[in-house]
């Protein structure tokens, strides 16, 4: 774990202190973001609308984030993290430590693409068109979205999964030829390429692989787990309601873009 910090907001309330956990997820969640990015501003604000006191931890693991920090109670909570959809029994199976969690209402919902070569003639249009790829996404990430039960690509065997460690590995590997295709959230893959300075020879495909939602979560053992929910889910109402919430989202975004368009 590296570069840990802590801040905390005080409200007199007879409301206990949910303590909330984050690591770097740009342009969502950073150390070095203002307001600590998208989705921490959201939620602060949410709490603040329903006076709550919270902390807000950087930890930037988020394995032992699901693993540890938060099944363990370390910590309350922590976002933004997907909802797998774990009514189904093979995403269960699949992601057995994510479906030990409870989920609050969307904070954000994020479009999850595919990028490829720019000397590829790939095109994606139906979901067959992938099958027979290699396809990378990092070790621990999602990839319920890739073996939904109308596509399967993964258990039937219709991809090779690769997953480096890491997004930047995975354009690496895309560059290299060890890999077809990568595919992260829009926002995290554009960085990624701007970081390795490869925007110009890797392009976005136009037609998203899913789109995802954007979440708190909480553990199921957690004893006041239904109550830091609804209190959350109360506060990010009255934002949604106020236009708010809106507002904010397209701030970071605008931010995001200015700040990748400079490098």
């Amino acid at each position: 774990m590296d570069d840990e910090f802590t801040q905390q907001k005080n409200i007199e309330s007879s409301q206990d202190t949910i303590s909330i956990l984050i690591g770097h997820y740009s342009p969502f969640t950073g150390r070095d973001l203002l307001y600590k990015g998208m989705t921490s501003q959201i939620v602060a604000e949410a709490l603040d609308a329903i006076n709550q006191s919270y902390t807000v931890t950087y930890i930037n693991d988020f394995p032992a984030h699901l693993n540890v920090l938060l099944k363990n109670r370390h910590f309350d909570t922590g976002h933004p993290w997907f909802n797998l959809g774990c009514s189904d029994i093979k995403v269960k199976e699949a992601n057995p430590i994510r479906c030990e969690y409870r989920f609050s209402k969307p904070i954000f919902k994020t479009l999850v693409m595919f990028w490829k070569r720019v000397d590829d003639p790939f095109d994606f249009q139906t979901d067959s068109d992938v099958h027979g790829k290699r396809v990378c996404r990092p070790e621990g990430w999602f990839t319920h979205d890739l073996d939904s039960p109308e596509r399967r690509w993964i258990r039937d065997g219709h991809i090779t999964l690769v997953q480096p460690p890491n997004l930047s590995e995975c354009f690496k590997l895309l560059m290299g030829g060890q890999v077809d295709l990568v595919t992260d959230q829009e926002f995290g893959g554009q960085e990624a390429l701007h970081q390795l300075g490869i925007q110009d020879q890797v392009e976005i495909l136009s037609r998203p692989v899913s789109d995802e939602a954007m979440h708190m979560l909480i553990h199921r053992s957690h004893p006041q787990a239904t109550r830091y929910l609804l209190r959350l889910n109360q506060g990010l109402k009255i934002l949604q309601e106020s236009g708010r919430s809106e507002r904010i989202k397209a701030w970071h975004i605008d931010r995001f873009w200015h700040e990748l368009e400079k490098k």
